[in-house]
């Protein structure tokens, strides 16, 4: 029996430069993706904790684009909102979910 073995190389997408900046009393959250899919979709959630809890605030960004690389969400009514942890679902599978403070 003959297998054939082939490396892949394509990677896995990676999200990095995740950024929370206060506006008022909105926070506008913004990433890259490196290695981006073709579909891709990302759910944002500001809460009060660092180790989360129920969240004060969610929305997303996501849709079918082509090697869409930069994506930016605004959370409104955010005044509480001290944490921002990013979830995201591509064509691979879901990403870890990263947290960085709001400045």
């Amino acid at each position: 029996m003959t297998v054939r073995v082939s490396r892949t190389t394509k990677r896995d997408p990676r999200v990095v430069r995740l950024r929370a900046v206060r506006r008022g009393s909105t926070v506008r959250v913004t990433w890259r993706v490196v290695n981006p899919q073709r579909f891709s979709s990302y759910i944002v959630a500001g809460t009060a904790a660092r180790n989360g809890g129920k969240p004060l605030v969610v929305s997303g960004d996501g849709a079918v684009r082509p090697r869409t690389t930069s994506y930016k969400v605004t959370l409104t009514s955010a005044d509480r909102v001290r944490f921002v942890t990013l979830r995201g679902l591509d064509e691979v599978g879901f990403l870890k979910p990263i947290t960085v403070e709001v400045r």
